[in-house]
């Protein structure tokens, strides 16, 4: 089997996985789920996944990740810390403890996007036909270039 040919049969494979991943996240509910805010004052604020982004102004002592869905914590200096474990995070774990806003990371809710589905696609095709160009390129027929003589 030639390295052309390898190289095909290579991302044919990985073309399966990718519409088979994507088929999967077709029939699926979505992902739902929210964050607790626990403050210093022993008050909660619960956000769910359904929002994208809440502003806040709160001084925490914890959060509580449930569900399926990931958000991101913001400071007013622009730290960040990404929540993507269910369970309980602790300010000193998070590294701040002032937080301004909560934003929901939308890639857990929505699959592969049509149009990066598409690219995807034509990419391997592209790759595909560019290693079947090139390996056709390197056979050599046999008997063809030997002994051969130019007759002046």
């Amino acid at each position: 089997m030639t390295a052309s040919v390898k190289i095909c049969i290579f991302f044919l494979l990985n073309l399966s996985v990718v519409l088979r991943a994507d088929m999967a996240r077709d029939g699926e509910e979505p992902c739902y789920g929210g964050i607790t805010l626990y403050m210093d004052d022993n008050t909660t604020r619960f956000i769910s996944s359904k929002q994208a982004k809440v502003e806040v102004l709160v001084i925490i002592s914890k959060v509580v990740l449930d569900g399926c869905a990931c958000f991101t914590l913001h400071d007013k200096r622009g730290r960040s810390y990404f929540v993507e474990r269910i369970g309980e995070h602790i300010a000193k774990e998070i590294g701040f403890n002032q937080v301004r806003s909560v934003v929901r990371d939308p890639g857990d809710l929505n699959g592969l996007p049509v149009w990066g589905f598409v690219i995807t696609v034509i990419g391997v095709v592209i790759l595909v036909v560019a290693a079947i160009l090139l390996g056709l390129k390197s056979v050599t027929l046999p008997g063809v270039c030997e002994n051969s003589k130019l007759e002046t």
